[in-house]
């Protein structure tokens, strides 16, 4: 089984990230349901959201500075809300 991996991401505004993936696939997903804990409580400042980018295993992640833990999101989450976004569009 293939695993899909995020190739390039762009922020967009209320926390939605526009996605490209290795098979073809791309759209938008929002994260902000995603963005719980302490490792991402950074992330509610619009700047550092906006430093959103991809790391070489295909996950989405936000190299922050002044953070020991940077956060991420795993590239088959992220796929996998895709495809609900899809399916439910159709």
């Amino acid at each position: 089984m293939h695993i899909a991996k995020v190739t390039a991401v762009k922020p967009k505004a209320g926390y939605v990230l526009a996605l490209e993936f290795n098979n073809g696939a791309s759209g938008d997903v929002c994260v902000e349901d995603m963005l719980f804990g302490p490792v991402f409580d950074p992330l509610w400042n619009v700047e550092n959201f906006a430093k959103v980018a991809v790391d070489t295993f295909g996950a989405v992640y936000w190299p922050l500075e002044h953070t020991k833990n940077q956060p991420d999101i795993a590239p088959d989450a992220l796929y996998q809300r895709l495809l609900a976004n899809t399916a439910t569009a159709n």
